[in-house]
């Protein structure tokens, strides 16, 4: 493989997408704006507006580069590809573990029965911020196999939003359906039942697929287009004419998304307000603006590996902040309890969680790429 090919696999507008989209689904969980009664209407836009569309985006550049490595020449390696699903379920057991006595602390304090944490398990996350790791693993399954069947990407795409607009149903579309459970008993009874038995349509079905189908979808244009910005292109302009196509399109589908946000609120429909009807445009638009962006060809050896110990930072600190925060929010709560005699609640806590979960990170990501590098070194 060439120099070239090697970089031509290389986003560094990921990267900085990787990093927004971890400070963004800090955002969700600790109050952006302060926990005071006041700005907790600006908390809620904030994270309607403009962090709901992190972890879409995870499940995207995840996908990207998953099948990007277990497809080749329109052909899948499903080997290839469950072990690497494997890997993934391994991560989420560790995290799991991890997690373990918060998830004990639910059970203990009656929050949660044996069947609720074993259905959470498979289905809703271990712990509710884990929900990715299922989600992404169902995801990453279900699109596989439909392209192992010989479906195109684009007409599992469009399964894919027909599983999502279900999956809508069981969200932020739930009161549509209203008055067909009022009417109906056998429906309304059927949806009881599942979300008894699954808990949520926030899964790896019905919200997931449709950001892997997403990456798939991406990764097989990006490879029959070889649509990346060259050394020439860029001296021509082509690259800034492209952002600010790129830049007024996200702007008008933002603006969407709040009047839709709104709508939701208005009508009160929502029975949890995670994913929208202009959540996926939009991400799709972020992702092609990001994506657009690829390694010049003029870097020299020496910019090209000071580049690839930046990215594989950056992927593993913002991987480390997505799972760290609860964890450390929670220290951080439980000292300042300890501090205040249990006056915490009045704390602005989301600076404090998103530098001190940033900081763990960059420790234990500097320790693993030591080791890594003389595991590097003894191979050789």
């Amino acid at each position: 493989m060439s120099t070239t090919d090697i970089k031509k696999k290389e986003y560094p507008g990921l990267d900085v997408l990787r990093i927004i989209c971890a400070v963004l689904v800090v955002t969700i969980h600790f109050a952006p704006f302060g926990p005071w009664e006041s700005v907790q209407p600006v908390n809620y836009r904030f994270v309607q507006y403009f962090s709901r569309d992190a972890v879409p985006l995870f499940f995207m550049m995840s996908s990207f580069f998953f099948f990007k490595r277990v497809i080749n020449d329109g052909r899948i390696d499903m080997k290839e590809s469950m072990t690497k699903c494997f890997s993934y379920f391994k991560q989420y057991l560790l995290w799991t573990v991890i997690y373990l006595f918060m998830i004990i602390k639910n059970y203990t304090h009656g929050r949660e029965t044996i069947a609720e944490l074993i259905r959470d398990f498979f289905f809703c996350g271990s712990y509710f911020h884990l929900w990715f790791m299922p989600a992404l693993i169902t995801g990453l399954i279900v699109v596989s196999c439909l392209y192992k069947s010989g479906l195109s990407p684009k007409k599992i795409f469009v399964i894919s939003i027909l599983l999502y607009m279900i999956g809508l149903l069981g969200q932020s579309y739930y009161g549509l359906l209203s008055g067909v459970r009022e009417n109906i008993s056998w429906f309304a009874s059927l949806s009881e039942k599942y979300f008894k038995i699954f808990g949520t349509t926030r899964n790896g079905l019905f919200e997931a697929t449709l950001f892997v189908s997403l990456g798939l979808l991406l990764s097989e244009q990006k490879t029959e287009d070889g649509s990346f910005i060259s050394d020439e292109n860029r001296k021509r302009g082509y690259y800034g004419s492209l952002l600010i196509k790129y830049i007024i399109a996200i702007i008008v589908l933002l603006i969407t998304n709040i009047v839709e946000v709104e709508l939701v609120k208005r009508f009160g429909l929502a029975r949890e307000a995670d994913f929208y009807i202009m959540t996926p445009v939009i991400c799709l638009f972020i992702f092609k603006l990001a994506s657009s962006y690829t390694i010049p060809d003029s870097y020299t050896d020496e910019q090209y590996d000071s580049y690839k110990k930046r990215s594989y930072y950056i992927r593993n600190i913002t991987m480390l902040v997505y799972f760290l925060q609860i964890y450390v929010g929670m220290f951080i709560k439980d000292g300042l309890n300890f501090i205040t005699h249990g006056d915490a609640g009045s704390y602005y806590l989301f600076p404090p969680v998103l530098i001190v979960s940033t900081a763990a990170a960059w420790f234990i990501t500097m320790i693993k790429y030591k080791m890594k590098n003389k595991r590097d070194l003894s191979d050789r």
